[in-house]
């Protein structure tokens, strides 16, 4: 089975999404801004979860970024559920934020430049 990315680009938005044959297996969808990119979005089916899928589309995101822009930097804020995953993925915990509904927590990772190591 051939595994895929497609690119979507919008006005405000880039968009990937992961495909496993035709089957779409999940997206990240991302913004630039202020030197650094911000997750918007990412998502796995359901039925997919937990097979490293995420994993897999997190990292392709990264490669592609580090490909294609000098800004090294990720942000993205989650919700409790999904926190451990980015801290699987090496991202660092920047803050929690209540506002008094809903908990989100704000994770960062500086990407590593692979052209300045020997």
């Amino acid at each position: 089975m051939l595994n895929r990315f497609i690119t979507i680009h919008n006005i405000n938005k880039i968009k990937y999404i992961y495909m496993k044959g035709v089957k779409e297996i999940g997206f990240i969808e991302y913004r630039r801004g202020n030197n650094i990119f911000n997750i918007t979005n990412l998502q796995v089916n359901k039925e997919d979860c937990s097979k490293g899928n995420g994993s897999i589309l997190l990292n392709y995101f990264e490669k592609q970024i580090k490909k294609e822009n000098d800004i090294n930097e990720i942000k993205v804020c989650c919700t409790d559920k999904s926190k451990k995953f980015y801290k699987k993925n090496g991202y660092i915990s920047d803050k929690l934020y209540d506002n008094g509904i809903d908990i989100h927590f704000h994770y960062h990772k500086i990407l590593k430049d692979d052209r300045l190591e020997p």
